[in-house]
């Protein structure tokens, strides 16, 4: 959720799947309507951390150059 998306959910999702797991013997494939389901769960809380330790990572790991 926080890539972007750029292509269907579905594409995306096994995309990420693949990426995480590289698809080896234990690992798990699920479905849109899974996805959905599971992200309605997700207080929104965790993504305004989640922002902000991105935003706080991107201006220590970054030169002297950019500008808060």
């Amino acid at each position: 959720m926080m890539n972007l998306l750029r292509k269907s959910l579905a594409i995306e999702i096994d995309s990420f799947m693949n990426f995480i797991y590289r698809r080896d013997a234990s690992s798990k494939a699920f479905t849109q309507s899974a996805f959905v389901q599971a992200r309605k769960k997700i207080k929104p809380d965790v993504f305004k951390k989640l922002s902000q330790t991105i935003i706080n990572e991107f201006y220590t790991a970054n030169d002297e150059a950019i500008k808060l």
